[in-house]
């Protein structure tokens, strides 16, 4: 419903053009996540398993290893995606839709806020206490839309109805991320040491290196494989001197 239901809203107020747009980036989106649950998909089970077990520390250092994993790489694929958006998708598209670049762009952000939300997801259904996460946290994405709407009616942009989707999404995780908490013995400090810093380290350090090359160089096939094999070349460097430990 909140999917759909912001392509209503955007059909409403922009017609087909804007869903043809919406349309665009969900394609892009759905790419990306598909890779991503590969990494999901072997770790599930074995969450589960682990709690069914009782060995809630082994659970935690799997939620742990699964966020991170899929956080950094999500952060490498969207990195050129994002950069190169309008160079992708001129390559990809004859007739490129307007705002098709933005709401790319936009969509792929709310995707990397998403799979952190995805481990969190495994956890909690491991618990079989799903009402929180299922009922209650949905009402925060879907109160995405009569904000959006109202924003639409009073004028506002077409992208900021993306804008408001995203924010929806990340105040879902953080509320999924208390809601987490409040079910298993969660340490903060654990979760900063182990997923976030390295996250931040990988994110800053491709931010250095490759923004710079798309402000100071003109957009082409050229700054397009720059900026990817910077994203890669670095990417797996902070990867393996900032964000994996000794074991990993």
């Amino acid at each position: 419903v909140s999917q759909q239901g912001i392509n209503v809203l955007l059909n409403l107020f922009g017609g087909a053009v804007l869903n043809a747009a919406s349309g665009v980036a969900r394609q892009v989106n759905v790419a990306v996540i598909r890779l991503v649950d590969c990494i999901n998909t072997p770790i599930k089970p074995q969450i589960v398993k682990s709690y069914a077990a009782g060995d809630t520390g082994q659970m935690l250092l799997l939620f742990e290893k699964n966020t991170k994993y899929s956080v950094m790489f999500m952060t490498i694929l969207l990195f050129p995606l994002v950069l190169e958006a309008e160079f992708i998708l001129d390559l990809w598209l004859k007739d490129v839709p307007p705002h098709a670049v933005q709401f790319t762009q936009i969509v792929l952000l709310e995707s990397f806020f998403a799979v952190f939300s995805y481990s969190m997801a495994t956890v909690v259904s491991a618990t079989g206490k799903l009402m929180r996460m299922e009922v209650l946290g949905r009402f925060i994405t879907l109160a995405g839309l009569p904000v959006a709407y109202m924003v639409l009616k009073a004028g506002g942009a077409p992208v900021w109805a993306l804008v408001i989707s995203l924010a929806a999404q990340i105040l879902y995780v953080l509320y999924l991320f208390c809601d987490l908490r409040s079910k298993i013995s969660l340490d903060m400090g654990s979760y900063f040491r182990n997923v976030l810093r390295p996250v931040l380290v990988l994110v800053s350090a491709l931010a250095v290196c490759t923004i710079p090359q798309v402000i100071f160089v003109q957009e082409g096939v050229a700054r397009f494989f720059a900026v990817g094999f910077t994203t890669v070349i670095v990417g797996a460097a902070a990867i393996w001197f900032g964000c994996l430990d000794a074991k990993e």
